[in-house]
């Protein structure tokens, strides 16, 4: 059996085959280190997944394995290296937008979740439950419904700075923040750390930026 290659310690092997991996899907090579890193096999590759034995740096599912050409027993025997090759064979079966890394992670997490609005439920009947009690991460406000926003904000949580530029690209530098949303002065009126910033706004529930700006009266 090969010795498992770590991907936080990246050989150059691994990382020539990530990029000509990527390069083939038309995505970054960052998306497919950040789906590795979602599904807890960024330090082991042969992980296996106690609840529903899926394998691998996907978490390949015995029918998601074979339509890729191996199967949960040969990955379980394979290095990261070895791996990508059947990655390539199942992420190739989607369509990705490379500004949409978080799609690319629903086409491993749930498919038809892919390019969905955020409050499409994944699942249907009994399934809805089961999802989110086998993938309690996806469940961000913890009500047994997983959506594919939510699977979306677990991603970036992950690889927070894959976040859409979108997202984030008025939150500049050293930004006064004057009144909070009361109208009384901030006491800690004065310059805000960026990253705080950022993840307070990535974090705020159906507030958009204008509101955002409005509420904090930001410069």
């Amino acid at each position: 059996m090969a010795e498992p290659i770590k991907i936080s310690k990246t050989s150059s092997l691994f990382e020539n085959k990530r990029n000509e991996v990527a390069s083939k899907l038309g995505i970054s090579p960052e998306t497919l280190t950040g789906i590795f890193r979602a599904e807890g096999t960024i330090n082991n590759p042969n992980a296996v997944n106690r609840s529903t034995g899926y394998s691998g740096l996907i978490q390949f599912s015995p029918e998601s394995a074979k339509r890729s050409g191996t199967s949960l027993r040969a990955l379980r025997r394979m290095d990261a290296v070895a791996q990508m090759d059947y990655v390539h064979n199942y992420l190739g079966r989607y369509k990705h937008d490379k500004d949409k890394p978080a799609d690319s992670y629903l086409s491993v997490a749930y498919p038809a979740a892919m390019y969905k609005p955020d409050d499409y439920i994944l699942g249907k009947g009994k399934r809805i439950g089961i999802i989110a009690r086998q993938n309690p991460g996806w469940d961000r406000d913890k009500n047994g419904i997983v959506t594919a926003g939510e699977v979306r904000e677990y991603y970036y949580t992950k690889n927070p700075n894959q976040r859409p530029k979108k997202d984030i690209q008025f939150l500049q530098p050293n930004i006064n923040i004057k009144q909070d949303n009361l109208g009384f002065t901030n006491p800690n009126y004065g310059k805000i750390n960026h990253d705080v910033l950022s993840q307070l706004y990535s974090t705020r529930s159906n507030i958009d930026e204008e509101t955002f700006r409005r509420l904090f009266n930001m410069d």
